[in-house]
């Protein structure tokens, strides 16, 4: 048998494992940085699966936009609070209690913070 080995690959046997080992080793590293990246993306709220790929096969890129993406709020959607509290600035702007630069930074926070954590 190491004798048909050794003629089909041209290497020892304890050769042909060394690669074989180092081949896996390299699967399980890159499995192992997929699932990294993923488990970043899912928590901010993006898809696991295409991050896992993504890691998968361009880990140093894949890492980079993980950590500088925002994170994603799927409950943007704009609640009555908000419009109850966007009709009491409009109140206190007619009645000159907010001037209208105050009145669009307030605006500005209630939709940042329906974005944003």
């Amino acid at each position: 048998m190491e004798q048909l080995l050794l003629a089909f690959f041209g290497l020892p046997i304890f050769a042909i494992i060394i690669v074989i080992v180092a081949f896996f080793a390299a699967i399980a590293l890159r499995v192992a940085l997929g699932i990294l990246t993923a488990t970043l993306a899912g928590e901010k709220g993006y898809n696991r699966f295409g991050f896992f790929c993504y890691g998968f096969f361009y880990f140093p890129f894949a890492i980079g936009v993980v950590i500088l993406a925002q994170p994603i709020n799927k409950d943007a959607s704009k609640t009555k609070q908000d419009d109850e509290e966007i009709a009491e600035y409009e109140k206190m702007y007619e009645a000159g209690t907010l001037t209208y630069t105050q009145l669009c930074q307030k605006k500005e926070e209630i939709e940042r913070r329906k974005y944003y954590k």
